[in-house]
Parts: structure tokens; sequence; C-alpha cells
């Protein structure tokens, strides 16, 4: 008897045991789905890119531009900039092409890998014959209230060693080399008139009267002479968010924000 109930108990602990080992297989089994479910959820809520075309090349005729074999931007005029386009994260090739062109057709193209929400230019620059792609990242982080950001981007192959100053005032970049971008830096929101000017100080060309509005991005870009005029200077803008404590009138310095939702 005491043997039998031995053995009954013993097996009981032995069923107890498995099924509590097969509790905690499901169970980790469905955490891993879980987080696997949640990665791919998170993969495919990634915040697209977005890229802007500037044409930049003197004497080229109107350009398409294809992002990886598709059309991404028709019929671009010299010295015009396009809206900016989406597109997904990851590695993708951009094309330059004449109007109504075909990728076998490129005359010049650069490959990217774009990250997530993250923005870009995309400038077609040189002379007709020697057409090359060159690509910038356009900064998108908080920028300090009551300031705009500003660089310069030289895609005029005719102009080295550039200077950008305000009419009258303090030159803000110099020395800016054919194809190089400088950095950014916070000017203060207001109406200015800027001046490009090469490495005799002689200016090119102006912008005359130029709201610099808080929350946004500067890139003036130096576009090379065509048709018996002198380089240009094109002013292209990027919303960037303000800081959510800005946004809140929270003050400066360091500020964290939490949004709590009630579903």
């Amino acid at each position: 008897m005491v043997a039998n109930a031995l053995r009954v108990g013993y097996g009981r602990a032995v069923l107890a045991m498995l099924s509590a080992i097969l509790l905690l297989v499901g169970l980790l089994g469905f955490q891993a789905a879980g987080v696997a479910a949640l990665q791919d959820d998170a993969e495919e809520t990634q915040a697209n890119a977005t890229v802007r075309v500037v044409h930049a090349s003197p004497g080229a005729p109107e350009v398409d531009v294809l992002l990886d074999g598709l059309l991404l931007a028709e019929a671009v005029p010299f010295a015009n900039a396009t809206d900016y386009v989406p597109m997904a994260p990851g590695d993708h090739v951009l094309q330059v092409v004449p109007t109504g062109g075909t990728p076998d057709d490129a005359v010049a193209q650069v490959d990217l890998t774009a990250e997530p929400a993250a923005a870009y230019l995309f400038v077609a620059a040189g002379p007709l014959a020697e057409i090359e792609g060159r690509l910038y990242d356009v900064s998108l982080d908080d920028i300090v209230p009551d300031n705009a950001r500003v660089r310069v981007v030289n895609a005029a192959a005719d102009a080295d060693g550039l200077a950008l100053a305000v009419t009258g005032g303090d030159t803000l970049f110099d020395g800016v080399g054919y194809g190089d971008a400088t950095d950014y830096i916070d000017l203060v929101e207001g109406t200015y008139s800027f001046d490009l000017r090469n490495a005799e100080d002689l200016a090119l060309a102006t912008v005359p009267e130029l709201v610099i509005e808080e929350a946004t991005a500067y890139d003036m870009v130096a576009i090379g002479a065509a048709d018996g005029q002198g380089p240009s200077l094109l002013p292209l803008l990027t919303q960037v968010s303000p800081p959510c404590g800005a946004v809140l009138s929270l003050g400066e310095g360091d500020v964290a924000c939490v949004r709590l939702v009630h579903a």
C-alpha cells in the first residue's frame, strides 16, 4: 500500500512538473512572438525620409530625376528646386536623366542610404558636359527658440572660395569651395539681405529682404553662371519642429515633455 501510494504520488509530481515545463515553454514562445510582432510593427511604422532635387547645372536643359529607376521629379528647370518627396528608409539609387530618359540614359548617379525621418538635398551640379550629382543632409535637429539655422551650399563650379555676408553687415561664411556645404549656424529671426561674394570680396549676387523665420533651416545654394548672367543664390527653406518646451512655453533649457493618452 505504501509503495503504491509513493508511486502514485511520484507520478503526480512528474506530471505536475511536465505541465509546468510545457506552460513555461508556451509562455516563452508567446513572449518571443510578441517581441517579434512589436519589432515588425516598429519596422513598418518607420517614418519616411524625404529628398528635394535642385537643378544647378548651367547650360543643361530640364532634367528628370529617377529613384530606383522610377520617376521622382519631372522636367526640373535650371536654377530651380522641387518640393520634398517622400521615400522609404533604406538603400536607394538617384539618377539624373534627360527629360523622358531611362536609367540607361543617366548622366549622374548617387547611391543613398536613407535614414528614417531624415531630409536630403540632391543637387545636379557642374557644367553640362561634366554634370554630377551631389547629396547633402539637411539638419532637422531642434532649433533654439526665436532662431533659424543657415548654411551655404556651393553648387557653382565656376565660383570657388565663396562668402556669404549680411548686406552691410557681418560675413557669415567665407572660403566655401565648390561642392562644399558649410556647417549650419543659428540666426535670429528677422528680415535680412544677403550678399554672395567671391574670393576677391566682390558681390556676385544679392538676395534682398529675405524673411528669416524661426524653427526653419535655410540652405543658401550658390548656382553657377548661365546665359551671360552671373552666379545666383537660391534660398531653400525646410520647416523644423520647435522644441516641445518652446511650444508649451516651458522656458529654455533641457526640458522633457510627455504626452499621456487615456485609451
